[in-house]
């Protein structure tokens, strides 16, 4: 199901993180199965996104748009967006990439540690395999993770 709304660019308030916005409204929300989906979130046509529908507390979801979308798109807060929902049933949300499929296929120690990793920790992975062009850096952020795995944000305390 494909679901195309109008909507403006918001921010939240400070003590959520600030960060750029699309509010969803729960009716709308509603209409995805699963109480927090994940969406492949079209934006303007032209950019497309992978993400979570994040509680906004109040029975609203949010979408965090990052900046270097709204500067692609020239969007500014407050802005009209034209965005197009649908839901991704790619099991992690994103697109495992063919240079991380091979060097799995190529070598089962690094599958089997690869299998027991959280979704979030693949996507991290992914995430961070995407930010390099070569085939030799994605190889080496692949070992780089596995020799040294991120460990979770801790919060402060206040």
């Amino acid at each position: 199901m494909d679901l195309y709304l109008e909507l403006p660019i918001s921010q939240l308030a400070p003590n959520m993180g600030g960060m750029s916005v699309i509010i969803v409204e729960k009716a709308v929300s509603e209409q995805f199965d699963g109480t927090r989906p994940r969406v492949k979130c079209v934006l303007n046509g032209r950019i497309t996104l992978s993400a979570a529908l994040n509680p906004l507390g109040n029975g609203d979801f949010y979408i965090i748009i990052a900046k270097r979308y709204l500067n692609e798109l020239q969007l500014q807060l407050g802005s009209m967006v034209d965005v197009e929902l649908r839901v991704d049933f790619s099991p992690l949300g994103v697109d495992e990439p063919e240079e991380l499929l091979d060097f799995l296929a190529d070598n089962e120690e690094v599958q089997e540690w690869y299998e027991a990793l959280t979704d979030g920790k693949k996507r991290g992975l992914i995430h961070a395999m995407n930010r390099v062009k070569s085939m030799e850096s994605k190889i080496k952020t692949i070992i780089r993770f596995k020799e040294n795995p991120p460990t979770s944000r801790k919060k402060k305390p206040r």
